[in-house]
């Protein structure tokens, strides 16, 4: 299929339609943490502007900020809860973290217009991932870095299950 710019896009194909824009809003500061030049952002709201007017309906991609910032929240919860939960609550964190993200995985397949394209990713995905091997490459890593950071005290800085 030939890409095509948004501007070839008309309304009838994309009316009503969820439009997945990535927007990098990562723009030049002055020390006085002013915007020293805005072109991202004007380039991102003319795409915008665009799709509202062909009555899209538009997921802006910003989320890597808020994965970020969650992540260093989690980690940090964590490192300092690391020691003051039992075993039993700390598996039944990880294992309702776990529950959970299945939820927003599912929860966001069925969005989808087409659940098909769904299934095969997961099965052209886990073929590849069993083909080069990607579980053992993991494994190796996750040993190695568990070398480089292990204590010299009996207790270890990472959970293992």
């Amino acid at each position: 299929m030939q890409k095509k710019t948004i501007k070839e896009l008309n309304k009838n194909q994309l009316e009503g339609k969820r439009i997945l824009v990535r927007v990098d809003f990562n723009v030049p500061l002055n020390e006085e943490l002013e915007i020293t030049d805005d072109t991202r952002i004007e380039a991102a709201l003319s795409t915008i502007k665009y799709l509202i007017s062909h009555q899209a309906k538009i997921i802006l991609m910003r989320g890597t900020i808020v994965n970020v910032i969650a992540i260093f929240l989690g980690c940090s919860v964590g490192f300092i809860l690391k020691n003051k939960l039992p075993e039993k609550i700390g598996k039944i964190v990880m294992q309702a973290l776990g529950l959970a993200s299945l939820l927003i995985g599912m929860q966001m397949a069925l969005k989808t217009d087409n659940i098909l394209l769904v299934i095969f990713s997961l099965v052209i995905g886990g073929v590849i991932g069993e083909i080069i091997g990607i579980e053992k490459g993991l494994e190796r890593f996750g040993e190695r870095v568990k070398l480089k950071f292990k204590s010299d005290n009996t207790s270890e800085r990472f959970v293992e299950w």
